[in-house]
């Protein structure tokens, strides 16, 4: 049995996403102000050199993952280190997305509940998607992928006419250093992250001849769909009242009125950002599981007890590092960019640089 396609694009399309809400959106709108749709637009141009780095990583040894890969490369001892520093940065990366989840749900959805109650709740589901093949869990993302896009569409619709050209105006009143500032960090949230599909090996994908192209598709109708959202936020509430909210993607579908009659129905169509969390929250686990199983023989069981530990403990500590949105937006603003950069631009130049060597040299 092989991977679909179809299940590697929706993969790009909720990772693209998943850290739109609660990150993204209020770092960019803060800096850029009504020209936050411009850093968005740069940044999925931009996003580009990234993104075709990662696939010829993919056509290096296609038979391997990129936990292999890093071992074929590298050396045993170099290449685990490389891999153990992409397992602490992503369980980082999980940490961080595990608190905008909990900290969403409990302000939006269920007030009176601990949130790390809620943590537990999520963790379930993540923790059982797990525990499934790759082809269960694959599966089960492109079910989470249809959804949401189906949401969104639903959504837009009843937004479009509450569009105003003039909130998004004067253009650069502020200068271009905080949009071009804006996109680079919009590239650290929702691009980098992408690095998580080199853990399929390109020869376990149906049709690999066509991974580019499907990879590509899945790319623009995500960066598309979340500089659509970003126009419409300013372009409804404004670059000021835009600030003023925690989550405007949320605030946002509050304004939605379909055929002047059916209101109210922001609570059914926010479910999407928490299916793209889920999403992008399962790849992540997943790819942090793969490198360790490559580093050590694990079987089933102890493998099932690993995964039950990795998602909890993420829960626990995104409860006791981030005590508040303030902790959260300094750490979002001031670390989690440069981490994503340095794990998931730079390591992967240097494993793409070495490949081409090793290549070279066989």
């Amino acid at each position: 049995m092989k991977i679909k396609l179809s299940q590697i694009g929706s993969v790009v399309y909720l990772v693209v996403l998943a850290n739109y809400l609660g990150t993204t959106s209020g770092t960019i709108i803060n800096m850029a102000k009504q020209d936050a749709w411009f850093s968005v637009l740069l940044a999925f141009i931009v996003g580009l050199i990234p993104i075709f780095i990662f696939i010829k990583i993919m056509d290096f040894k296609p038979d391997l993952n990129i936990a292999q890969k890093n071992v074929y490369i590298f050396g045993k001892v170099f290449g685990n280190f490389i891999n153990i520093l992409l397992m602490i940065s992503t369980f980082i990366f999980l940490i961080s997305i595990y608190w905008t989840t909990n900290n969403f749900i409990g302000s939006q959805y269920l007030h009176r509940t601990p949130t790390l109650l809620i943590g537990f709740c999520g963790a379930t589901c993540i923790i059982y998607l797990l525990n499934n093949d790759i082809y269960t869990i694959l599966r089960t993302l492109f079910v989470l992928f249809i959804i949401g896009l189906s949401l969104y569409i639903f959504g837009s619709i009843g937004l479009i006419n509450q569009f105003k050209m003039d909130n998004l105006k004067p253009f650069f009143e502020n200068g271009l250093s905080n949009p071009l500032i804006a996109g680079f960090k919009t590239i650290c949230y929702n691009i980098f992250p992408l690095f998580f599909i080199t853990i399929f090996p390109k020869n376990s994908i149906e049709n690999s001849n066509k991974l580019t192209k499907t990879i590509l598709k899945s790319y623009f109708l995500g960066g598309s769909i979340m500089f659509f959202i970003i126009l419409l936020t300013i372009g409804i509430f404004g670059p000021k009242l835009s600030e003023l909210f925690q989550y405007t993607a949320y605030q946002l579908l509050k304004n939605i009125s379909l055929f002047g009659f059916i209101d109210r129905i922001e609570s059914i169509i926010s479910i999407r950002w928490i299916l793209y969390i889920v999403g992008f929250s399962v790849i992540a686990s997943y790819f942090i599981n793969t490198i360790l199983n490559n580093m050590i023989k694990i079987n089933k069981k102890v493998n099932i007890f690993l995964n039950f530990v990795l998602v909890i403990s993420a829960t626990i500590l995104s409860e006791m590092i981030f005590n508040n949105h303030i902790d959260k937006q300094i750490f979002t603003n001031n670390i989690l960019p440069f981490l994503s950069l340095i794990s998931y631009f730079i390591i992967p130049i240097i494993i793409l640089i070495s490949s081409k060597l090793k290549k070279a040299s066989v």
